[in-house]
């Protein structure tokens, strides 16, 4: 049976999770821009240097490679060709800037924004970030 939509304590009892977009929701535009992305464009060779060889590192490598393979294929302007040299010293300088090229261009890609909520969910859990 549907419920109907005035009759909110049914409506939420099987509610175990509310998730939130916080752009212009519980934060205000300035603060995702002047907080949030610029510590993705400040912080991203650290977080990459840190977390290199955790699984999901290099889950988000990978899927940051295939998105490059999928903008070079499709002739997305500016994108640069993943590096032959897959060793971590060639590879975080190129994902640095090409991190930063999406971040700039405000691409809405699903590698980069796994990327910068695993840093920024690490971010706040060592009080680097707080929420205003």
């Amino acid at each position: 049976m549907e419920k109907a939509p005035n009759d909110l304590p049914n409506l939420l009892k099987d509610i175990s999770i509310i998730i939130l977009d916080i752009e212009g929701t519980t934060t205000s535009i300035a603060f995702v821009k002047e907080v949030l992305f610029s510590y993705v464009l400040r912080e991203v060779g650290q977080h990459l240097e840190t977390t290199w060889l955790t699984e999901e590192t290099k889950k988000d490598v990978a899927a940051l490679k295939r998105q490059n393979e999928d903008d070079v294929a499709a002739g997305v302007s500016g994108v640069v060709m993943w590096p032959d040299n897959n060793e971590m010293e060639v590879v975080i300088p190129f994902l640095v800037s090409n991190v930063c090229d999406m971040v700039e261009q405000d691409r809405k890609v699903g590698p980069l924004k796994t990327l910068q909520g695993h840093m920024w969910s690490r971010a706040y859990q060592q009080g680097t970030i707080k929420g205003q």
